[in-house]
């Protein structure tokens, strides 16, 4: 059984970023992305993401997870103009 998932084409993202009223954007990300970009998406990261990423037992895992919280971090501080690093999460 193939399980292979097909390609979409994901147009690029808008230079300037505006989230209208009544509109919602839906974003794709790989998250296996080349090493030298994952480190620096991990120089945003606040300490509480750095300490569940180590806590993660495979390093593909801990990739994803910083990948993932790096991306969600460049994207929403495209939104609000702020640098991603100093973003806080609340939960």
């Amino acid at each position: 059984m193939d399980r292979t998932l097909p390609l979409y084409s994901w147009p690029s993202a808008p230079v300037k970023l505006k989230l209208e009223k009544n509109e919602v954007h839906v974003w794709f990300a790989s998250l296996n992305i080349p090493p030298v970009q994952l480190k620096s998406l991990k120089l945003n990261l606040a300490s509480d993401e750095l300490d569940r990423a180590e806590r993660f037992r495979f390093q593909r895992d801990r990739d994803h997870y910083i990948a993932a919280r790096g991306i969600l971090r460049e994207i929403i501080s495209c939104y609000l103009k702020k640098d991603p690093s100093k973003l806080k999460f609340i939960y």
